[in-house]
């Protein structure tokens, strides 16, 4: 919320957060009933991962389970 605050980019958050947040009266809060938020993973390393190549390939792994078991969020 700080870089909201500064202008320096857009937020997501619960009413809760918000009326919890320092930042609450420097942003402005917009409706958005259209708004349909997505996420998108992405798994990102240096070419040769060295000894942490089987650790990240599990995790790649574990996600590519987990998001074709549970279908979109």
């Amino acid at each position: 919320m700080s870089l909201v605050s500064r202008g320096l980019g857009i937020g997501v958050l619960t009413p809760a957060a918000l009326s919890e947040s320092r930042w609450r009266d420097a942003v402005e809060v917009i409706e958005a009933p259209d708004f349909s938020p997505k996420v998108v993973n992405w798994l990102m390393h240096r070419p040769q991962a060295g000894r942490l190549a089987r650790p990240i390939a599990t995790f790649g792994e574990a996600l590519k389970v987990a998001l074709k078991t549970r279908g979109r969020f």
